[in-house]
C-alpha cells in the first residue's frame, strides 16, 4: 500500500474506514515511520481537540445552568412586586427570596 493521505489518516483515526481499509492502514503503519509519525501527530491533535472542545461544552452548559437560576429568581423577584398579597409579602419578603433563592440554586436545572 502507498502512504495514504492526511484525510485517510483522519478517518482511520476517527474509525470511518471500511474494515479492509483498516487492515491495510494499520500494516502500513507499522513498516513507514513518516505514516507512523503521521499519525501519531494527528492521534494528539485529535485528543488535544476533543478535550478543547468537552472543556468548551461544559463551560457553557454551566453558564446556561447559571443563567437559567439567575433568570428564575428574576421572575419570582418580579413576582413578589406585584403580588396582591403585598402586606403578607413586605413581611416576609426577605425570607421567601432567600428560600427560594436556596431552593434555586440547590436544585440542578436538567437539560
Amino acid at each position: 500500500m502507498k502512504c495514504p493521505s492526511e484525510n485517510i489518516l483522519i478517518e482511520y483515526i476517527d474509525n470511518e474506514v471500511s474494515l479492509d481499509l483498516r487492515n491495510k492502514i494499520d500494516s502500513h503503519i507499522l513498516v513507514c515511520e513518516k505514516c507512523r509519525n503521521r499519525y501519531i501527530q494527528l492521534k494528539e491533535e485529535n485528543v488535544f481537540i476533543k478535550n478543547k472542545l468537552t472543556n468548551y461544552y461544559n463551560f457553557i452548559d454551566k453558564n446556561i445552568r447559571v443563567a437559567q437560576k439567575l433568570y428564575l429568581i428574576l421572575i419570582m423577584l418580579i413576582n413578589l412586586q406585584f403580588s396582591k398579597r403585598k402586606s403578607l409579602i413586605r413581611k416576609d419578603k426577605k425570607n421567601i427570596v432567600i428560600l427560594k433563592m436556596r431552593i434555586i440554586f440547590c436544585y440542578d436545572i436538567k437539560k
